[in-house]
């Protein structure tokens, strides 16, 4: 069974971002891109969204991270149920975890 990684970030410069992927060698999926939102494919089963900030603060009630001060990311492995999932799950229990940078 495969890995499939998923990961969200926002931007905010939308056009910039894609250009800055893309150059790096990321191909855009145009079935899940739009004016708000990107889907870059890294590879078969890699993929992050790029997400204008105002649209990726629609998916949260948290304030999302001012980039001048806060690197933000997250992922989500794709692969529910399997040795992946029960992998992550027993070494990152449930709850807010933080990570303070000296």
């Amino acid at each position: 069974m495969s890995t499939s990684i998923f990961m969200s970030y926002p931007t905010a410069d939308l056009d910039r971002s894609k250009a800055f992927y893309t150059a790096l060698g990321a191909t855009i999926n145009p079935l899940f891109t739009d004016e708000n939102a990107a889907c870059l494919v890294w590879e078969e089963n890699i993929y992050f969204m790029v997400l204008k900030r105002e649209f990726f603060a629609t998916f949260t009630d948290k304030q999302v991270a001012d980039p001048a001060t806060i690197a933000q990311g997250g992922c989500r492995h794709g692969d529910r149920g399997g040795s992946g999932s029960r992998w992550f799950r027993t070494r990152n229990p449930p709850g807010p975890r933080f990570h303070v940078q000296p």
